[in-house]
C-alpha cells in the first residue's frame, strides 16, 4: 500500500510522485516547476462505454460492453476514451506550479514533461494551452513520431503558425496535400481548433 504523493530527494531537489489513477486534492505539488506525465491511459474499453453512458443518463446495456471488448473503440466510445485521457494528463499537469495563480491572474511558468506513444493526443493536449511553448525531444535515440490523424495533422500544422495567426485554407490543404472541405463539419465544431484560435 503506497501513500502518495511520495516524495524523494534527487538532485538536490525535491520531487514528489504521484499516480493519475489515484487522485490527490492537494495544493502538495504547486510549488513544482516540473510534472513529468510517465505512460499512456490503459484503462480496459469498457471503463469509456460506461462513462459515456453514464454521462448521457443512459443505462449500460451488456451488448454496449460487448462491442467494448470487440476491439478498437470507435465513435462516441472513441471520443469519451480521448477526453478521458487528456484529462488525466491535465490534472497531472494542474497540480504544478501553473496552479500558483498570482494577483493577476497569471499562471506560475512550469515545464510539462509528456512521455506518450500517440502524438495525436499530445497535438491535442498542446493545443489545450494555447500560450505554451512545445517541444520535441528523442528519446534513447527514437525519434518522435509525427500526429497521423488528419484533424491531429491540421491542428499541428495551425499551431506551428502561432496563435490567433490567420491561416489561409489553401496553404494548409498545400501542405498538408488533402482537401479540408471533406472534415468541414468536424473542423467547424473543433475545441482544439477553437483554443488555437486559428484558421
Amino acid at each position: 500500500e503506497l501513500n502518495y504523493p511520495l516524495q524523494l530527494e534527487r538532485h538536490n531537489k525535491t520531487v514528489y510522485l504521484s499516480n493519475h489513477a489515484r487522485s490527490v486534492g492537494s495544493n502538495t505539488f504547486k510549488d513544482c516547476d516540473a510534472v513529468v506525465y510517465l505512460w499512456d491511459n490503459f484503462l480496459p474499453s469498457a471503463v469509456a462505454v460506461q462513462r459515456f453512458h453514464t454521462l448521457a443518463d443512459e443505462p449500460i446495456t451488456d451488448d454496449a460492453l460487448l462491442d467494448a471488448n470487440g476491439g478498437s473503440l470507435v465513435g462516441n466510445y472513441k471520443r469519451i476514451r480521448e477526453a478521458q485521457y487528456l484529462d488525466n494528463m491535465m490534472q497531472q499537469i494542474g497540480r504544478g506550479n501553473v496552479r500558483a495563480i498570482d494577483e493577476d491572474a497569471v499562471a506560475g511558468k512550469m515545464t510539462a514533461y509528456v512521455h506518450t506513444t500517440n502524438n495525436d493526443i499530445f497535438v491535442r493536449l498542446a493545443a489545450q494551452y494555447p500560450d505554451c511553448t512545445t517541444g520535441k525531444l528523442e528519446y534513447d535515440g527514437i525519434a518522435v513520431s509525427q500526429p497521423t490523424g488528419r484533424l491531429a495533422r491540421i491542428i499541428d500544422h495551425l499551431g506551428s503558425h502561432g496563435n490567433n495567426q490567420d491561416v489561409e485554407a489553401t496553404a494548409v490543404e498545400d501542405a498538408l496535400g488533402f482537401e479540408l472541405r471533406r472534415y468541414g463539419n468536424d473542423l467547424e465544431s473543433n475545441w482544439d481548433l477553437m483554443m488555437l484560435g486559428s484558421l
